[in-house]
């Protein structure tokens, strides 16, 4: 999650910090304050509904693969390769019952 709040910091703060103070008040730099924090609350509103989806979906996964240990559903992996076809022994025709 932090990388997330990383790059945000990286995308959105050389927008939000002037480069140099200004010694006048323009009211259209008020305007464009006004947008900028809008959008910035927005941007800020729309990555925390993504991380609590993503949340949300680690859960249900989590959940799941407990689920399913819990049934004996999952496959346990070894090292040991796969015999082919012709390492299987063939059956003895004299040990026929």
């Amino acid at each position: 999650m932090k990388p997330i709040y990383i790059l945000l910091a990286c995308l959105l703060l050389p927008g939000v910090v002037p480069a140099s103070p200004t010694t006048g008040t323009n009211p259209d730099t008020s305007a464009k304050d006004t947008d900028l924090a809008a959008q910035v609350q927005g941007s800020s509103r729309s990555s925390l509904a993504t991380q609590k989806q993503m949340a949300r979906a680690q859960q249900r996964e989590i959940e799941t693969l407990k689920a399913q240990s819990k049934d004996g559903a999952t496959l346990t992996v070894t090292n040991e390769p796969t015999p082919s076809p012709s390492e299987i022994p063939a059956a003895d025709p004299s040990t026929r019952l």
